[in-house]
């Protein structure tokens, strides 16, 4: 028999003033999973499990100081850890940690009804540790 258990938490939360609004949410999922290298022959609860584990943060603050004319900030952030087994080995597999983040800072300006420009600045940072 196989068990996929899968947890989900997930918070939201919103502003919008006329020039303020800000977008806030945390995610948490997490799975115990099951083996994937499991022979049909063997019993599975003898292998170890695959589990999954991903927390990630969004936040976004936009202000409006004109009706052209908007400053935007956007950071993310994800930590996960990601069970795999080992190719041909009765050892217990591998963790890959991943830590990433993404930063963005923006300004834009609207002009010519439908028309807009933007200035921005960004920066990323991703990374993986992987045992192999």
């Amino acid at each position: 028999m196989v068990v996929i258990i899968l947890k989900r938490l997930v918070y939201l939360y919103l502003i919008d003033i006329e020039v303020l609004s800000t977008y806030i949410n945390y995610g948490y999922i997490k799975s115990d999973s099951f083996t994937a290298r499991a022979d049909a022959s063997r019993d599975i609860d003898e292998y170890e499990d695959d589990a999954y584990e991903n927390k990630s943060f969004n936040l976004k603050v936009s202000y409006s100081f004109s009706d052209n004319d908007e400053l935007s900030i956007k950071y993310s952030k994800m930590d996960a850890d990601i069970d795999y087994d080992k190719f041909l080995s009765d050892q217990n597999g591998y963790t890959i940690f991943r830590d990433n983040s993404i930063f963005k800072a923006s300004y834009t300006h609207k002009y010519l009804e439908n028309n807009y420009i933007s200035f921005y600045y960004s920066k990323a940072d991703f990374n993986t540790k992987d045992p192999k």
